[in-house]
């Protein structure tokens, strides 16, 4: 796999060096159907007049959200095929993706901007941004769509505007993080800034009408009373009480399983040692070889009879909890304590 990887970007790198393009399409052209010779692409002249626009309004003083307004207004298509929202125009600097950092739209090919790596806690696939001197550009003014004059225009705007604020880092994750959504459109709710939400259509691209924000804090104290209130209803705390005593029994089961288990294994052990100890004896087997079998045995008839020593032969004594249904109310009515305490997993 590694081979073929290697093998792969070799021909990636050969394609970009003769002006191809190896990736996907960018918002703004198409892809030239031209037998073999594949990688072209060719300029979509109704795209590219809104690549210009917004790089014209934004270097007039326009801001991201307004150009997103009114290109929403007139229902045109973004780049993913629907609407258009922040993200899409001013995209990641440092990634150079969005349409105001996309380097293709001077007539540059930037390749091998990232790589991808296998999460292995998830199995997902994530990227990983490599370092501009692994970059390979390649000059193709045949793409151009913005002249230079207007590129570094935009570039230098964009450095005056990048100061990241509080709210653009990333936080830890909430306990209903990901989980909230507008009524009104459907979108997410996400942090606006410090503890106060609303709806991301919104913000990102003006769609939904909704502007009213909310405090974090005040969403989860409503779904906690309201996830409290549900577990504490009488048909809850007597399945809770059901569950706590069904466990209990259960785990007096399995400790009586467990020993069998043990017990059964000790003697199987035990048998095949002395049967393999007779025939050495007896002449039945040669010594030298037997010895390393006869090593593994008695250290496996330790390791069980270890196991046994500390596992008491009766088992303890069913713990009887005085009152479940009041222990279990206590938890439930604790769960706002728990998840406000910081050496408490709240996640969890």
């Amino acid at each position: 796999l590694k081979d073929l990887a290697q093998k792969t970007k070799r021909g990636q790198i050969g394609r970009v060096k003769a002006g191809r393009i190896p990736g996907g399409k960018s918002y703004g052209y198409d892809v030239a159907q031209r037998g073999e010779d594949r990688g072209q692409r060719v300029i979509n002249a109704r795209e590219a007049a809104i690549v210009r626009r917004i790089y014209e309004e934004y270097a007039s003083g326009k801001g991201s959200m307004a150009i997103v307004k009114a290109l929403n207004v007139e229902k045109g298509p973004g780049p993913s095929g629907g609407a258009w929202n922040i993200s899409a125009i001013v995209g990641s600097p440092k990634r150079r993706n969005g349409v105001l950092n996309n380097e293709l739209y001077k007539g540059t090919i930037a390749y091998n901007r990232q790589r991808f790596v296998k999460d292995p806690s998830t199995g997902k696939r994530v990227s990983r941004v490599n370092p501009e001197s692994e970059w390979l550009r390649q000059e193709v003014p045949e793409l151009r769509i913005v002249d230079d004059a207007l590129w570094h225009r935009v570039q230098a705007l964009r450095e005056t505007r990048s100061t990241p604020h509080f709210y653009h880092k990333r936080r830890p994750q909430r306990l209903l993080s990901g989980l909230i959504y507008c009524g009104c459109c459907g979108a997410k709710y996400n942090i606006a800034m410090r503890d106060y939400m609303r709806c991301s259509a919104k913000a990102n691209s003006g769609l939904c009408a909704d502007s009213r924000t909310i405090r974090m804090c005040t969403v989860e104290r409503r779904v906690l009373t309201a996830v409290q209130r549900h577990l504490l209803a009488p048909e809850r705390v007597a399945a809770a009480e059901k569950a706590i005593c069904e466990e209990i029994a259960k785990s007096h089961g399995d400790h009586d399983a467990t020993r069998i288990k043990l017990e059964r294994e000790h003697a199987d052990v035990d048998r095949k040692l002395s049967r393999l100890l007779r025939m050495v004896e007896d002449g039945h087997a040669d010594p030298a070889a037997a010895g390393p079998r006869v090593n593994e045995l008695s250290s496996e008839k330790r390791r069980l009879a270890a196991e046994l020593a500390i596992r008491p032969e009766e088992a303890p004594a069913i713990v009887v909890i005085k009152d479940v249904g009041a222990r279990y109310r206590e938890l439930v009515a604790d769960l706002q304590l728990h998840l406000n305490d910081d050496a408490y997993d709240s996640a969890e």
